[in-house]
């Protein structure tokens, strides 16, 4: 008797989409939040914006994955998403914009977002949608790199 591994059920995949839209949804308003609070570093900056723009880009290839399925796509972020830029928009004004801190924010939230795409590929997924996930997944941790770079960096000087 040989076990096959089955996808998900329906409801399940959606389900999995639609928290990993929402952590796409968090990443890019929290990148934007980032991108205003920094006035001086125009390198930081652009990262930053880049970063939102994939984070929209993810999102809205979850979501036409999600309508595939004929399901109803997450369309805002997470209530911890709205909690955690309100926090870094607190912290950025205390120190005055401070580009180490906006960093390390980044770079936390970056460990929260490889997380949520561990554990979502660690479910039978179909196989196109794992494909769609791997490949998001790669472009995250380079942009979690990056940041871990810079935190890095930072820590030098």
């Amino acid at each position: 008797m040989t076990l096959t591994m089955t996808s998900l059920p329906t409801e399940k995949v959606i389900s999995v989409l639609n928290h990993l839209i929402e952590i796409c949804k968090d990443g890019q308003k929290g990148f934007e939040t980032a991108v205003e609070s920094l006035e001086q570093d125009v390198e930081l900056a652009d990262l930053c914006a880049q970063c939102a723009r994939q984070r929209a880009t993810f999102a809205g290839e979850l979501q036409n994955e999600v309508r595939a399925l004929a399901g109803t796509p997450e369309q805002t972020g997470t209530v911890t998403g709205v909690l955690h830029r309100g926090w870094m928009n607190m912290k950025a004004l205390v120190t005055g914009g401070d580009e180490d801190v906006i960093i390390e924010e980044c770079e936390a939230a970056e460990d929260e977002t490889k997380t949520a795409y561990e554990k979502a590929l660690q479910q039978y997924l179909p196989e196109r949608l794992t494909r769609i996930l791997q490949k998001q997944y790669s472009e995250i941790k380079i942009v979690h790199d990056k940041f871990s770079s810079l935190k890095r960096a930072a820590r030098l000087y």
